[in-house]
C-alpha cells in the first residue's frame, strides 16, 4: 500500500502524508511521532530424506501427532520442534510499515532494539534493515539531512520477564551506518539504498536458541536534524501480533527513551502492546561470517479496501506456488483470508495438472471485517486463519514446482492481503521468503498478484499469506 505516515519535520510541525511509491521499492510507513516475522530460519526434519515419486504418502506421523501445528496464545520457541514444521511466508503477515525513531526530538533520546532469538550460532557479520527515507515528504520525519550515524550493537537479553536488552553487557558485535553521500535532505540518491547491509565487528559468537538484541541508536553530532529510522512489520490492533504460532518473546520490536542527558533508556514492547495504532515486529536479515542468515523481510501489504486489496468473486481463483528447495511432507495448511460473501472456497495441491489433494471450505456467513485507522482516511482488511488438514500427507520432492489452488464457489467473496518479500531489495532466504509466489487468473492467464496494479505481471517478490504444515512432531 502507499506510504500513509505521521511526520514530524525536523524542528517542525506533526503532518501526515499518504504517497504513492515506485515499483515494488515502496513502503507504507505510519510512525505517529511515536517511536510489522516470519523467522524462516526453521528446520525441515525432511530435508535430507529421499524425494519419492510425485503424490505418494510417507508414514503417517506417530499417533497423537496433529496434522496442523496448532496456534497458542503464548507461541512456540523459534528453535521449537513445532515452530519447525511451518514452512511458508504467511508465518508473519502484515497490514503496513510503521517506524520506530532513532534520533532525538523535544530534548527526548529515541533508540530502538529489535530482539530474536537466534536460530542459528556463529560469528555475525552483517545485518539489513529497511532505514526509510523522505522521498514523497522532504522535510518529513522519516528521515532528515544527510543521516546521521546510525550505531547497531548486538546485545544479550537481560533475563528479566520482560526480556529487555543488557546495555550494561560487552556487544557481541557493533556496526555502524553514515549514509552522507548518498542521502541529502533527508532522501537517499537511489530507492534501493533503503535497505542497507550494515557490516558488524564481532567479538563473540551468537549461539542458537539464545535471545539477543539489536539496538539501534543515532550517534553522530545533530541527531534532531540528521537521522535515519528503522522500518517494522506491522498490524492493526483489530488484526492482533503478526506472529499466529511464534512467542513474541523470540521476534519483537521495542522502542526506548530517555530525556536528552541522561543514560538508561525506560523501554516498551510495540510487539505486546500496539505503539501508537499498530502492532509491530523487526524487518531485519543478520548474516554470519560462515554464510548462515536468519531473518524476516516482510516489507509491505497490499491490504488498503478498494485500493491494493485483492477480491476474488466466485469463479476467481489465486495461488501461491512452491518451488522448495528441500523435500518437504505437507500435512496441512493455513491461509490469512475471510468471505464478504458467505460460501466455499475450493482448494487443491497440484503437482502441474495432477491434483495430489483438494477439498472446499465452506463459510456459512460472512467472516470479513474491516479496520479504519482514525485520523488517516484508510481502511485495512482484517482476516481470519483458514486451517485445512490433509487426509494424507503429501511428499514435495526438492526443486520441482507445487501450486497450491483457491477458487471462490457458491457465490461467494473472499478478500485477500498480497505481501511482499523483499528479495529485490537485497534481503535473501529464509529471510526473505523466496520458495514461493503470488499469482491470480487474469483475463484466462495466471499473473504475478501485485497490488499497485492488479491486472500487471509486473511483481516478482510478492506472496500471499499461507504457510505449509509440514510432517514432525509437537513437544
Amino acid at each position: 500500500m502507499g506510504m500513509l505516515a505521521t511526520l514530524i519535520a525536523c524542528g517542525g510541525e506533526v503532518g501526515t502524508s499518504w504517497r504513492q511509491p515506485s515499483g515494488d521499492q515502496s513502503s507504507d510507513d505510519a510512525g505517529d511521532g511515536d517511536t510489522a516475522h516470519d523467522n524462516d530460519a526453521a528446520r525441515d526434519d525432511d530435508a535430507t530424506d529421499p524425494s519419492p515419486a510425485d503424490g505418494s504418502s510417507p508414514d503417517d506421523d506417530p499417533p497423537g501427532i496433529p496434522p496442523l501445528v496448532p496456534a497458542s496464545n503464548v507461541g512456540y520457541e523459534a528453535t521449537s520442534s513445532a515452530y519447525g514444521r511451518l514452512y511458508g511466508p504467511g508465518k508473519i503477515f502484515i497490514d503496513a510499515l510503521a517506524y520506530t525513531y532513532v534520533k532525538r526530538a523535544g530534548g527526548i533520546d529515541y533508540a530502538a532494539s529489535q530482539r530474536f532469538r537466534a536460530t542459528i550460532s556463529g560469528m555475525p557479520a552483517t545485518i539489513r534493515i529497511y532505514s526509510p527515507d523522505s522521498y514523497d515528504s522532504p522535510g518529513g520525519g522519516y528521515a532528515c539531512g544527510n543521516g546521521g550515524t546510525l550505531r547497531a550493537r548486538l546485545l544479550p537479553d537481560d533475563g528479566s520477564a520482560d526480556h529487555l536488552p543488557d546495555m550494561t553487557a560487552t556487544p557481541l558485535a557493533t556496526g555502524t551506518y553514515a549514509p552522507a553521500g548518498i542521502m541529502t535532505n533527508g532522501i537517499y540518491a537511489q530507492r534501493s539504498q533503503m535497505f542497507p547491509l550494515i557490516p558488524l565487528t564481532a567479538t563473540q559468537t551468537l549461539v542458537a536458541g539464545e535471545l539477543y538484541h539489536l539496538v539501534y541508536e543515532q550517534v553522530g553530532g545533530d541527531p534532531e536534524n540528521a537521522f535515519v529510522n528503522v522500518n517494522h512489520t506491522a498490524t492493526s490492533p483489530d488484526a492482533g501480533d503478526a506472529t499466529r504460532w511464534l512467542a513474541s518473546s523470540d521476534w519483537a520490536s521495542l522502542y526506548g527513551t530517555r530525556p536528552q542527558g541522561a543514560t538508561a533508556y525506560t523501554w516498551r514492547d510495540a510487539t505486546k502492546e500496539p505503539y501508537g495504532s499498530f502492532y509491530y515486529v523487526p524487518i531485519l536479515e543478520l548474516t554470519t561470517q560462515d554464510g548462515k542468515s536468519m531473518g524476516s523481510a516482510v516489507l509491505e501489504a497490499g491490504n488498503t479496501e478498494g485500493s491494493t486489496q485483492f477480491v476474488f468473486h466466485s469463479g476467481e481463483s489465486f495461488r501461491e506456488r512452491f518451488t522448495p528447495s528441500t523435500a518437504k511432507t505437507v500435512t496441512g495448511i493455513s491461509l490469512h483470508t475471510a468471505a464478504s460473501r458467505a460460501g466455499g472456497l475450493g482448494w487443491s495441491l497440484l503437482h502441474g495438472t495432477t491434483v495430489l489433494a483438494q477439498g472446499t471450505v465452506t463459510q456459512p456467513s460472512a467472516n470479513y471485517r474491516s479496520w479504519v485507522r482514525a485520523g488517516f482516511g484508510q481502511t485495512y482488511g482484517v482476516y481470519e486463519w483458514v486451517d485445512i488438514a490433509l487426509d494424507t500427507p503429501v511428499r514435495l520432492a526438492a526443486g520441482e514446482t507445487y501450486d497450491v489452488t483457491f477458487t471462490a464457489k457458491d457465490g461467494s467473496e473472499w478478500r485477500m492481503a498480497v505481501q511482499t518479500n523483499g528479495v529485490s531489495s537485497g534481503f535473501t532466504f529464509p529471510a526473505g521468503f523466496s520458495e514461493s509466489r503470488a499469482q491470480h487468473m487474469h483475463g484466462g492467464t495466471w499473473i504475478m498478484a501485485y497490488q499497485w496494479d492488479h491486472a500487471s505481471d509486473a511483481s516478482t517478490q510478492a506472496n500471499w499469506p499461507i504457510v505449509l504444515h509440514l510432517s514432525g512432531t509437537i513437544p
